[in-house]
């Protein structure tokens, strides 16, 4: 009797699944493979699914025709943090606008101007560093985007690109030297000190840029820089100043961007 138990819990434990065997000559079912674990992501919020460890995809309740993806690049994000209310701003303006946001975050050793910040998430801003790592980090991008699209069951029609404060700068180069095929960029919160004209793109695809009255000068002053070189280049640029407002993005700029977007 204790031989058949014992026989009995060994054929069950190794089948790993439960079944019940109709009699000891009978051949244990293979175990079921178990089910892919969710990737872990301390990067993506609530409402955020996770694409990766670094990379969240946003989809609202209902795609605006065609189906559109706005790619984030975040301002400078400290090392184990996550840019919590810039990710709320994005799926309120995902879900009224009917649009899907992916949200990538920047490398560390990047914000290199300070010792303060260089473990903290950031993206190119100067011309060294962006010809040694734009590339990658848009072809990363470009990656993420056909991997957002088969989560989302969708195929995107159109592809934006959003950059607030350090991810505007970056997004400003993107959009000036053609570095990734886009139908529109936003920059918030940044601009650009100087332009190389030389490098400047064919395509002109239009552009929202939005400062607060309230920020740095300098800030301020490279907004207007940009705005004024694409004017002088028939590009269209719509040139937002924030009354009694400071370093911030809000669902408003959103707002405006897809409207300045043609849609």
């Amino acid at each position: 009797m204790r031989a058949s138990v014992f026989l009995l819990t060994f054929v069950l434990a190794g089948a790993g699944c439960g079944r019940d065997s109709s009699s000891s000559s009978s051949a244990p079912a293979p175990p079921e493979p178990p089910a892919a674990a969710p990737v872990a992501s301390t990067w993506c919020g609530e409402g955020w699914r996770t694409l990766d460890e670094t990379t969240c995809l946003a989809v609202p309740q209902h795609f605006a025709s065609p189906p559109s993806l706005v790619i984030f690049a975040h301002g400078i994000v400290a090392h184990g943090e996550r840019p919590t209310a810039d990710q709320a701003t994005l799926l309120a303006a995902a879900d009224k606008l009917g649009f899907a946001v992916l949200l990538g975050r920047g490398r560390q050793g990047l914000c290199d101007w300070d010792a303060k910040v260089a473990s903290d998430y950031c993206w190119p801003v100067r011309r060294e560093t962006v010809d040694r790592d734009g590339a990658a980090i848009v072809a990363g991008w470009a990656d993420a985007q056909t991997r957002a699209a088969k989560m989302a069951g969708v195929t995107f029609g159109r592809r934006y690109l959003l950059g607030f404060s350090n991810g505007g700068y970056f997004a400003a180069y993107v959009l000036l030297e053609g570095l990734m095929p886009l139908d529109g960029v936003a920059v918030v919160g940044a601009g650009r000190t100087a332009v190389d004209e030389s490098r400047m793109a064919a395509a002109h695809p239009p552009l929202y840029l939005a400062v607060g009255e309230e920020e740095a000068s300098s800030t301020r002053q490279d907004a207007e820089n940009l705005a004024q070189v694409l004017t002088r280049r028939t590009w269209p640029v719509s040139l937002v100043v924030h009354p009694q407002r400071g370093h911030e993005l809000h669902e408003d700029d959103l707002v405006a961007a897809w409207a300045a977007w043609g849609r």
